[in-house]
């Protein structure tokens, strides 16, 4: 995309033509922008047309009414590109400016000064100034009530940016939190997950419980609070959640590390570090629904207790406990994620990451985990089996907390990384290929095709991934073996 050309161009069509909010923004805090916005007098649509015809992008009406129009590009290299034209949402620059979401968004620059080195900032709202002191301001004491999505956005500016949000502001998002659902849902989830995709996110998600917002996102994280946990345990359920949050980042960003750190950083970096590019890789990969991987595994990790406060009981000894909670708890997250418009896809991770959250802590119990431990593991968990392995490192760390022990997070970060290790390396283990197909057994073993054909692939399978088996014949023989004596316990003659 020729950004230049198409400021010239619009410039040229209208004189009074102005880039403003984020792009300008972000050429003030000397950042690369991919939106550009600009505002005309009239003829907004038409206009967006135009420059889609012209400059070879695709066309999207975003408000016929409001004159609003979307130009979608993409590069080579496979990035995108918006160009946003709008008319003037009032009868003056200023007015339109004043009707904007914060003071930092409601900076402009006319489009024919752009390529300036210092153009004239037009600048009623001292937005200049308010992203020099890294603040986030409301533009007019209405803008929440105009537009409740601006709520989450304060929250998502001030984790991208770095910026802290006005104790005004602040103020002002508590009083009218009660219209945060007047919004669209679509909206509220993309900025949830804009939100996410950033790191210090435990901090980020308390500032949406103090100001009012996360519970009427995610209703089943409110029976959390103040539903206390006996030992291990350190934290009630909603406290473990933000903990597990913020160890998550803490896992991730040792992972980005350039070289390995000391402490307890160190076995994770010993029995992690050969795979951390594969790791962070697959978590920035897209989903259906078109966001990182790495979002719906802070999803995950936000929802994953959810299903404990319904399976809560104390045995005769006072110690807690929630047996089957990762089973009710999928079923919480799947709906709470449903209820936001992920796309399925995203749905149903959800709901795996936090129905086999517990898997890697009761391997690491075993004294040995086999291969076929390995499949099964996979086998359930997919691609998300990768998810989870993050998610129990960061919840065995937000558990223990101090009462930490080297030998217990050592024994962790090994059986994980054994785990990853498979899945990124050794794909005979977690996916084998078949040595027979259902025809083939159906054929040898005289069977009718029904529900036995697909149990004895699978355990064809899952001995060829433990090791078991290597040939077709051996899986045969093993078909079998293996009908012969389920006919035998069901007391009738085996097929022949």
């Amino acid at each position: 995309m020729d950004l230049r050309r198409i400021i010239q161009f619009v410039a040229s069509r209208y004189p009074d033509a102005y880039l403003v909010g984020g792009c300008v923004r972000d050429r003030l805090l000397g950042r690369g922008s991919k939106d550009f916005d600009f505002v005309v007098p009239q003829g907004a649509l038409e206009l967006a047309r135009e420059i889609a015809r012209r400059f070879r992008g695709v066309f999207v009406p975003l408000d016929e009414e409001r004159d609003t129009g979307r130009v979608v590009f993409r590069e080579p290299e496979g990035r995108f590109f918006f160009v946003d034209i709008a008319r003037c949402n009032g009868d003056t620059l200023e007015e339109d400016l004043r009707r904007r979401d914060f003071t930092i968004n409601a900076i402009a620059v006319r489009a024919s000064d752009w390529d300036k080195p210092q153009p004239e900032w037009i600048d009623p709202l001292g937005g200049r100034e308010d992203l020099r002191r890294k603040l986030i301001r409301m533009a007019s004491p209405t803008a929440f009530r105009d537009d409740p999505a601006r709520m989450l956005r304060a929250i998502r500016f001030a984790a991208s940016l770095g910026f802290t949000i006005g104790d005004e502001t602040l103020r002002q998002i508590r009083e009218d939190s009660p219209l945060l659902l007047r919004a669209s849902i679509e909206r509220l989830r993309d900025e949830i997950c804009y939100i996410l995709a950033q790191g210090n996110t435990a901090q980020h998600i308390l500032l949406m419980d103090e100001l009012g917002l996360l519970e009427q996102l995610f209703p089943p994280l409110g029976p959390l609070k103040g539903m206390m946990q006996t030992y291990p345990h350190h934290l009630d359920g909603f406290q473990h959640t933000i903990e597990t949050l913020r160890q998550l980042d803490w896992v991730l960003a040792e992972l980005s590390a350039p070289s390995p750190r000391e402490g307890r950083a160190a076995p994770l970096h010993h029995n992690l570090g050969e795979l951390k590019v594969a790791i962070l890789e697959h978590i920035n990969q897209k989903t259906a629904g078109e966001r990182n991987r790495l979002v719906i595994l802070k999803l995950a990790t936000l929802l994953h207790d959810v299903g404990k406060p319904a399976t809560l009981s104390i045995d005769e000894r006072g110690i807690t406990h929630f047996y089957g909670h990762e089973r009710e708890g999928a079923r919480e997250a799947a709906k709470a994620v449903r209820r936001l418009r992920f796309s399925n896809q995203e749905v149903e991770g959800v709901g795996i990451i936090v129905a086999h959250h517990m898997r890697p802590a009761l391997l690491s119990r075993e004294p040995e985990v086999t291969r076929r431990a390995i499949y099964r593991f996979f086998r359930d968990a997919g691609s998300w089996g990768v998810e989870i392995c993050l998610l129990a490192l960061a919840d065995h760390l937000a558990t223990w907390m101090e009462g930490l022990t080297p030998e217990r997070w050592e024994r962790r970060t090994y059986v994980v990384g054994m785990l990853l290790e498979h899945y990124f390396r050794r794909k005979e283990v977690i996916a084998p290929p078949p040595l027979v197909r259902g025809g083939e057994l159906i054929k040898a073993l005289g069977l009718e095709p029904g529900p036995i054909v697909g149990k004895l692939l699978e355990a064809v399978r899952e001995a060829q991934a433990a090791g078991e088996i290597r040939t077709k014949d051996e899986a045969l023989h093993l078909a079998e073996k293996l009908l012969r004596q389920a006919s035998t316990r069901a007391g009738e003659p085996p097929a022949s």
